[in-house]
């Protein structure tokens, strides 16, 4: 998710607590400001890069700095920064508290899009991904936003409650609109005589009006869009792909060792979700995401060379 969307529900849930301890408006300000700093902390993932190796950053976006074991860390970390520049109005305990709430609110909100989220790194490199909401959702920014404004405001506490409910009842109806669209596509398919081995349904930005779906067919993956009427869903039929068979590229000898790992890793980012990318035969792509809900040209992926036997891939964008 965005930073502004994470810091507006970090500080949300930080200044409600604070409101509701019946704490003095000194407090409640630092806690908006440990809030805020906790809220955007796990992020800094983003500055872990390299300009030789592009899929390093890949690897460490919602990785450790994502993982519940390192939430106390985070969390201390960002009250040990709210303490220190608040000047001592919040106590070491109370700044603590604020900014394990906020750490957690990212992590999980980062995890409920379908990006993927490693909560249970180093034990498990899977990537959690709920698929509920999309990666950027201007009704849940300004939905969040007009939450905190009501609790920095004078206004009463059951009116922040009503709009924190109206905030919890689009996230629930992230997950029911989820649940059907797998439902509708395996029906989908099922008129099809396809037998569905995986599937992944996700909302595109950037809202919950319009999705994608991608489901793995013997050896094609079969992208749809589905797109919420006031009848339901309709079924925006898209296309097939060849998925790409990793065990094809990694005997290639005229790739280096280098860009065979790659492959490797590209893989284990992508979740096994990799396609061939067409009209770019040396392209591998990352099926799940798209610029529109039923292409089967991926938003990004990998491009193979043989030339410069000690150079990583490249990672490429589908601007069209």
């Amino acid at each position: 998710m965005d930073s502004i969307t994470h810091g507006l529900l970090a500080a949300g849930i930080t200044v409600t607590v604070a409101k509701l301890a019946k704490a003095n408006n000194e407090e409640i300000k630092a806690a908006l400001f440990v809030g805020v700093l906790a809220g955007l902390i796990p992020d800094l993932d983003v500055i872990i890069r390299s300009a030789s190796d592009p899929l390093l950053e890949k690897e460490f976006h919602r990785q450790f700095s994502h993982s519940l074991l390192f939430l106390p860390l985070g969390s201390a970390l960002a009250a040990w920064g709210g303490c220190w520049l608040m000047n001592g109005k919040l106590t070491v305990s109370r700044s603590y508290y604020y900014a394990m709430l906020a750490y957690l609110s990212h992590i999980l909100l980062d995890a409920n899009t379908s990006y993927g989220t490693q909560l249970l790194w180093p034990f498990s490199s899977q990537r959690y991904a709920w698929d509920g909401i999309a990666i950027i959702d201007p009704v849940v920014t300004c939905l969040l936003g007009i939450h905190l404004w009501l609790r920095l405001s004078k206004a009463k506490m059951w009116v922040g409650h009503a709009v924190a409910s109206l905030i919890i009842a689009y996230f629930g109806l992230g997950v029911v609109l989820h649940h059907s669209a797998i439902s509708l596509i395996r029906a989908y398919a099922q008129g099809l005589d396809h037998q569905v081995e995986r599937i992944r349904v996700m909302p595109m930005l950037p809202s919950l009006i319009s999705w994608r779906s991608v489901y793995r067919y013997q050896d094609n993956y079969y992208v749809n869009g589905l797109k919420i009427t006031k009848n339901g869903f309709v079924l925006e039929p898209g296309g097939k792909v060849p998925r790409f068979k990793v065990s094809k590229w990694t005997v290639e000898p005229q790739l280096s060792p280098q860009q065979q790992i790659d492959i490797k890793r590209f893989q284990k980012f992508s979740d096994d979700w990799l396609s061939e990318w067409p009209g770019k035969p040396h392209y591998i792509g990352d099926i799940r995401y798209s610029n529109y809900a039923n292409s089967v040209i991926p938003l990004w992926g990998i491009e193979l060379s043989s030339r410069g036997q000690g150079q990583h891939v490249k990672f490429r964008r589908n601007t069209q």
